[in-house]
């Protein structure tokens, strides 16, 4: 049975315009932000001068039209994507296991956002997938995310406990991704496109000292000592 499912929930698609569309409070990273909607009356003619409430009112009366219109195909892109992810997904969590040593529980859900871009909740143990994604893309995100979740939920405390504020707590994640290119690369037909260039130095980091036989823990040092100095 998979650990991953996906779905698609208005309310939640509605949290990712609330909190990157109409106005980014999502970590930037150092790049310059230009959030998009696949929902074209709603890329189209939102207001962005209005007040943010009656943005939103405008936003969810334009998806609830967007979603009656196209509950269907939502649905069968839904199913689509989770049958792939479901061919790669027990290669990709047991080399997260192995390679993180990993504890940590596998149950997640991928919820579909019109919105492209796809931030993740650690706590909640959800985050979003790009609708106007391909497949191959689409994987390769979801990979990106669940191993963001799967590595904080191990690691953040650890992380705490050795000095890292929570800035550096979230670029170490963010390099972490790096490995998807280095070490499951067979899994996906796209490689991971990881942009952020405050965590650039990190990934650069990562890329200088892997080795398919090095502990990660050692990895996870250097990350700690760049952060330090």
């Amino acid at each position: 049975m998979s650990k991953l499912k996906f779905k698609y929930d208005i309310d939640k698609d509605m949290e990712v315009y609330e909190r990157a569309f109409v106005e980014i409070k999502y970590p930037t990273y150092g790049r310059e932000m230009n959030i998009t909607s696949s929902v074209w009356d709603i890329q189209k003619n939102n207001d962005k001068t209005e007040p943010v409430a009656e943005q939103l009112t405008f936003i969810r009366g334009e998806l609830e039209k967007f979603i009656q219109k196209n509950q269907i195909f939502i649905s069968d892109y839904s199913k689509y994507i989770q049958r792939e992810w479901d061919k790669i997904e027990t290669r990709y969590i047991e080399g997260l296991e192995e390679y993180f040593k990993l504890n940590v529980d596998y149950d997640m859900t991928a919820y579909i956002t019109t919105v492209d871009i796809g931030p993740y909740n650690p706590r909640g143990k959800y985050f979003f997938a790009i609708f106007s994604r391909s497949a191959a893309r689409q994987l390769t995100g979801v990979a990106h995310e669940m191993m963001h979740i799967v590595f904080r939920s191990q690691y953040d405390d650890l992380l705490t406990e050795r000095g890292m504020n929570r800035q550096d707590i979230l670029e170490i994640n963010e390099a972490m991704t790096t490995l998807i290119n280095l070490r499951f690369s067979e899994l996906f037909i796209l490689p991971d496109f990881n942009n952020k260039p405050t965590a650039k130095d990190l990934r650069d980091k990562i890329k200088e000292i892997y080795r398919e036989d090095l502990d990660f823990s050692v990895i996870l040092d250097e990350l700690i000592k760049m952060r330090k100095k």
